[in-house]
Order: C-alpha cells, then sequence, then structure tokens
C-alpha cells in the first residue's frame, strides 16, 4: 500500500481520489509493480490482453502504454491517473466496478497517512 501511495500522490491524485486510487490499487494487483494477469480474447480484444503492474493497466485497451511503462511503478501510477481522467473516473478498474476496493479502503487511508 505504502508503494501504490508514494507514487499515486507523485503521479498527481490527492485527497479522497488519492485514497481511492490506493485502495483499487491494493485490490487490482496488491500493490505488486510486477503483477500480470493474463485475458483470454475478448470482444474488444481478440487476441487476448495482459493487466499489467500496480494499476493492472490492460494492454489491448491501452497500447500506449509500454511493457516496460506498464511494470515500473511511477510510470503505471502516471498512467493510471491519465486513464482515470485525474482520478475522476475508476470504472476502468474491475476492483472498482465490483467494489472490492472498498476491503482496502482502511488500509489505503492509512498508508496515505504515512505520506506527511
Amino acid at each position: 500500500a505504502d508503494l501504490c501511495a508514494k507514487v499515486a500522490l507523485r503521479a498527481g491524485f490527492s485527497g479522497d481520489r488519492l485514497v481511492t486510487a490506493v485502495a483499487v490499487g491494493m485490490g487490482e494487483s496488491a500493490c505488486r509493480p510486477d503483477a500480470q494477469n493474463s485475458n483470454g480474447p475478448t470482444k474488444g480484444c481478440p487476441n487476448g490482453s495482459v493487466d499489467r503492474g500496480l494499476w493492472q493497466i490492460n494492454s489491448c485497451w491501452h497500447p500506449s502504454v509500454s511493457k516496460s511503462c506498464a511494470y515500473d511503478a511511477q510510470c503505471n501510477a502516471n498512467a493510471a491517473y491519465r486513464i482515470s481522467a485525474r482520478g475522476t473516473n475508476f470504472k476502468p478498474w474491475a476492483a472498482y466496478t465490483n467494489g472490492s476496493y472498498r476491503n482496502h479502503l482502511n488500509a489505503a487511508r492509512a498508508a496515505v497517512s504515512r505520506l506527511s
């Protein structure tokens, strides 16, 4: 959680959006920069795709995020900030839409409080 908080803050997330971003990162990857999840073919991604890094940036839906960027904590956070429209839209993340990020809010708040 501390790594997610540090890089999310540097990326531009702040306040409640920072806490949400950290909780989403925890729900997506347990804040592991090396996290990877392969997906089979879908309607929009007929060749399958890979969710990569802290915020599980998808290789098909976000081809502009290189593999090296996706597995770099700060670059991944910067991409998540951009994809989330500066922290205003977390709908691209399953942990947000299915509500599982809520299980990580207390830990996210604690990590954010350790930043200062």
